[in-house]
């Protein structure tokens, strides 16, 4: 158009340079026009992340490269590629770029279409195109390593008797049936027999056992803050800790939520076992209605062979009680209470009569805020400054 109208200036006015502008810009709109049409499926785009430990706040990396299916003269090529909630653009020089993603929180992230702007030498028509291949970049949390714990301390600095409960190794009598003939005699359980007047015998069953038991709760009541640095992340973070100190002590755990839909993780070295569990870790989400009372209260399922049960919750005053009941019935427990008020700026609680009562009832209690790292939480500080 703006040829046309030099050329007709030229032709109006008699003016010949308004002529050759107007010839050199009706060529170049013909020249961006045949390069644009030549330019739609002229590239194939091959995508792929780069290998390495991706932790939240880490870097996660893609390389992106560009084969030619026919020859372009000269263009460029932009890419635009989104990762979560993050959005990178860059310009290509050459036919490879490497896009890199910094700050993403815990989770599994989609990464969106990627968007490939090619543009003509004169800058005059542009060729748009998105490749999509689906993937998705799962970003685990950071967990720390513990030195001390405070489920070590609490009990013993609060001046009360905790509970030593300890199931047995081996098999466990799971039934007494009558004697049959040929049997050993070491099978016979002498009270049962002595009782009923003949011959009884004991059926062992060799039932599953974990001497810890981390339950995370999922109650999204008790979150609070922006992903990557809410009360729930400290909270995934703080079960990943526990889980992972008792397995280094040689202790077998399993991990566990308070919703149906999180598949319980046993963890028994920190190798291939401890892969699982930070990638269950790195997906686990709140869900609505998913109470912590729950779990506690079920008689079967992974608590109920478990010789100690550790609560990590944002809802401290809806555990105590459950816990309370368990040491009653000679379990062990302890409590992680989440702070989740401090995460978006407000003052933690010094008074919560429920944690008071646990930590005056024998229960080992650790609160985590935002005010201190995971580590200064769970080593036993705060356990000392509520029972005082």
């Amino acid at each position: 158009m703006l040829g046309a109208i030099a050329l007709a200036a030229s032709w109006a006015f008699g003016s010949t340079p308004s002529m050759v502008v107007g010839v050199g810009l009706v060529l170049a709109g013909v020249f961006a026009r045949l390069w644009a049409r030549r330019a739609k499926g002229s590239i194939d785009i091959e995508r792929r992340l780069l290998p390495g430990d991706r932790l939240e706040g880490g870097d996660v990396r893609i390389v992106v490269r560009v084969r030619r299916t026919r020859q372009l003269v000269g263009g460029t090529i932009a890419l635009r590629q989104r990762l979560g909630s993050i959005d990178e653009g860059l310009r290509m020089h050459g036919l490879q770029a490497e896009i890199a993603f910094t700050g993403l929180p815990r989770g599994r992230h989609r990464l969106g279409p990627l968007e490939v702007t090619l543009s003509d030498p004169l800058g005059l028509e542009r060729v748009e195109d998105r490749f999509d291949d689906g993937l998705s970049v799962l970003i685990r949390p950071r967990i720390p390593t513990l030195r001390s714990l405070f489920s070590n301390l609490g009990a013993r600095e609060s001046g009360a008797a905790r509970s030593t409960f300890r199931r047995p190794s081996g098999f466990e009598i799971h039934a007494i049936r009558d004697y049959a003939p040929g049997e050993p005699l070491r099978g016979v359980h002498w009270p049962s027999t002595a009782r009923r007047g003949r011959l009884m015998v004991k059926e062992l069953d060799d039932a599953p056992r974990d001497d810890l038991v981390v339950v995370l709760d999922q109650d999204p009541d008790g979150c609070a803050g922006p992903a990557g640095s809410s009360s729930f992340d400290a909270a995934v973070r703080a079960a990943g800790a526990l889980a992972l100190a008792h397995a280094l002590w040689g202790r077998r755990v399993v991990i566990v939520g308070s919703s149906p839909s999180f598949d319980a993780v046993r963890v028994s070295s920190a190798g291939h076992d401890w892969d699982v569990a930070l990638d269950a870790l790195a997906s686990v989400m709140p869900v609505v209605g998913a109470r912590v009372v729950g779990p506690l209260r079920a008689s079967a399922g992974p608590l109920a062979h478990a010789r100690e049960i550790i609560v990590v919750t944002g809802l401290p005053e809806l555990v105590v009680e459950p816990l309370l009941d368990l040491t009653s019935r000679g379990r062990s427990a302890a409590l992680v209470a989440v702070a989740a008020q401090t995460f978006v700026g407000r003052p933690r609680e010094r008074s919560q009569p429920a944690l008071l009562r646990a930590v005056a009832q024998g229960i080992p209690v650790a609160v985590v805020s935002a005010e201190s790292t995971i580590e200064e939480a769970l080593a036993g500080g705060l356990t000392r400054s509520l029972s005082a």
